[in-house]
């Protein structure tokens, strides 16, 4: 499901996670928005505890903003969480000191960097996508390589990771994926960013009862 101003009360513990993140951060007035894919399966019961524990948590993005509060939130929870992105040296650097850390290289422009993560972690509970790579400028200043990067990260990208992780996903677990705020309020020099935001805010909602997620 798509939600407008943030994560709706969905049955999962990850739109709890969420909700504290945002109110971890001084900038919760323009939080990116989340796109909530939730996976569903029969014979487990999903009510809100409001705990992450023993819960795997992976999340894909830099190691500050909204990639870090998530983390610390999930942690907070009682989840185990893997920050993966690039730059795995960064990463590490980031969250130096924090026990309920791991983290791990992925590349979202390139499906077999996605596809080893996968092979890499086997089954995990939630994924959450934050990455982006901002297409800015005037009309007239885009370049086409910066837009193609844009799209590529934070809309291929995403749907590459639900492609190769909706099979490990345990359940009741869910794949959490950040458009921006770009996507309802344009300002110049946003329209690149905007374009690419509005995309992934477009994600319709995924259910599935077995072993994958689809449209």
């Amino acid at each position: 499901m798509t939600t407008v101003g943030g994560p709706v009360a969905v049955d999962t513990d990850m739109a709890a996670v969420l909700t504290t993140f945002r109110r971890r951060t001084a900038r919760a007035a323009v939080m990116p928005r989340p796109v909530l894919w939730e996976r569903r399966l029969p014979g487990k019961d999903t009510a809100m505890t409001g705990t992450l524990k023993d819960q795997t948590v992976l999340i894909i993005g830099r190691g500050s903003g909204l990639a870090r509060a998530i983390a610390l939130a999930s942690m907070d929870a009682g989840a185990q969480v893997i920050a993966a992105g690039r730059d795995r040296e960064k990463l590490s650097a980031a969250y130096a000191g924090e026990s309920g850390v791991s983290t791990e290289t992925v590349d979202l422009t390139d499906e077999a960097s996605i596809a080893a993560l996968g092979g890499r972690l086997g089954a995990v509970d939630h994924v959450v996508s934050t990455a982006s790579a901002r297409a800015r400028g005037r009309i007239a200043d885009l370049d086409r390589d910066a837009i193609r990067l844009s799209f590529d990260t934070k809309v291929i990208g995403p749907l590459m990771l639900a492609k190769h992780f909706a099979p490990r996903i345990n359940q009741g677990g869910s794949f959490t994926l950040f458009s921006g705020v770009a996507a309802a309020k344009i300002a110049v020099g946003t329209l690149g960013v905007a374009i690419t935001n509005a995309a992934a805010a477009s994600a319709p909602p995924m259910t599935s009862p077995g072993p994958s997620c689809s449209p």
